[in-house]
Formats: structure tokens, sequence, C-alpha cells
């Protein structure tokens, strides 16, 4: 037990506090992590399941995949720890009507949200340094326009939606190479045994010298996808197959982002 719950809705608060001031891989390393997965796992879970996961047919079938999914959701969001952290009720149900919404957006109920006569994918948005939400917004019709206005391939699309998507779950010195990285993987020969594999994590090393051996496997990994199924979990694949798709909406993308963010942190 990690004690009462008002103790741990204040151990609660202080976690995500530290969220706003931390990078995602001093966070995810941190003992207040730690405590926090236990705390979630406690008192959170138990609410957000009786108000949805038993009734939604949620893909979320596993509480350590659920209390995954919350942390992961509160770092990449920072505007809702902060909103939780500042609430003057309970703070776990303030947080689990968030959760409750992350849940449903994982599902296949709610796969967009709409904002006028416009839509946005409900995550996953294209959001990187620099991009301008509110033209977003604005846009008549798929968001995707603005990326394709200079009619660019299919899988040039793919190799830009997978960098964006890894962008912001990476350390800031790999951001500005990854765009160039999962270029070179996706032009990259295949073959069964993995020997082109490792030729081709060579030639990365060789091309990116200031980016880490261990960095450059954790981008192939979630880029190409992992064996067996490399045609199920690949994210490359999946955005080429769909430039709309939305990772947060797949288990085994979930999953494959939520390896990457760990891995390419602790590299």
């Amino acid at each position: 037990m990690s004690g009462s719950h008002a103790e741990a809705e204040a151990r609660f608060r202080a976690a995500l506090a530290k969220i706003l001031v931390m990078s995602p891989g001093e966070f995810s390393r941190s003992p207040a992590a730690a405590q926090m997965r236990l705390d979630i796992a406690e008192h959170l879970v138990p609410i957000v399941r009786d108000a949805v996961y038993r009734r939604s047919g949620s893909a979320f079938v596993d509480e350590t995949e659920l209390v995954n999914m919350i942390e992961v959701n509160f770092i990449d969001q920072p505007a809702k720890a902060r909103h939780t952290v500042e609430t003057s009720n309970d703070a776990f149900r303030y947080a689990s009507a968030i959760v409750r919404e992350w849940v449903a957006a994982a599902s296949d109920q709610a796969r967009f949200k709409s904002l006028g006569k416009s839509w946005v994918p409900r995550f996953e948005r294209i959001d990187g340094p620099g991009f301008d939400q509110s033209a977003l917004v604005s846009a008549s019709s798929d968001p995707l326009e603005l990326m394709i206005a200079d009619e660019v391939s299919p899988l040039e699309l793919a190799v830009m939606m997978t960098a964006r998507t890894l962008e912001h779950r990476s350390p800031d010195a790999l951001r500005p190479r990854l765009h160039d990285i999962v270029d070179l993987l996706a032009h990259s020969k295949y073959d069964k045994s993995g020997r082109q594999d490792a030729k081709t994590l060579e030639c990365a090393q060789a091309t990116f010298a200031d980016v880490s051996a261990d960095r450059l496997r954790a981008v192939a990994a979630v880029t190409w996808g992992g064996r067996p199924n490399r045609q199920e979990t690949s994210l490359l694949g999946a955005y080429f197959k769909d430039p709309n798709f939305q990772p947060l909406q797949s288990t085994a993308h979930f999953r494959a982002l939520w390896t990457y963010r760990r891995r390419v942190n602790a590299a």
C-alpha cells in the first residue's frame, strides 16, 4: 500500500509538478515517477476502470499498460499536468476525467475530435516546434494538406510523420537529426535474415557520428517495427498506409512508442 489517499494525492501532485520542470528522460527515471506509477495504480486506475474500463471495450486490458499510458500522456501534455496540479479538488478525481478521454481516444470509439467545421486528429497532432496549431484548426479539410502542399510522395510523407511523432519523445540533441535518420532507414533494403539491418545501422552510425548507436537502434526499432511482426508494428509502415494513422489508438504502436521513449532517453 502506498499510504492514505491524501498522502498519495499530495505525492501525485508533486510528481506532476516535476513533469513541468524536468526532461521526459529525467522524470521517467526519477524516484518520483516510480512512486507516481504506484499511486496511479492504486488510486487512479480504479476510478477510471469503474467509470469506463469495463464498459468501453477499451484496448487497454492490462492495468500496467493503463498506468504507462497515463504517465506518457501527462508527460506529452504538460498543460494537463499543470491543470491537475492546480485544481483545488481531489487530484485523482480530476485526473480521472482527463484519463477517461484518453482511454476513449485510444480505443476505436472516437478517432477524431470535432473543432467547429474543421477537425484535427485527437492524438499525435502535427505539433512539432514552430508548427502553427491555429493554422491547422482553420484548415478547410484534412490537416495533412498543410504538409502535402508541395506534393510529396507517400514515402516522404510517411518519413515526415514518423519523425514528427518521435520528435517530442526524443532528447533535444536528437530531434534535429530525426528526419534524416528516419529517411535513411526508410530507403534501406529489407531481408528476412536481418543482415541488411546491421549494414544499414552501420551506415547510419557512420553518417550520424554524433548520435549514439543505442539511440540509432531505438529509432530503427520503432521505425521498422519489431520482428517477427514488422508489418503490424512499423510506425513508418503505418503512416505509409494511412497518413492519418493514430499511433495511440493502436496497442502495438503505443507500446512501441513507450519503449522508444524509455530506450532513447536512457541511451
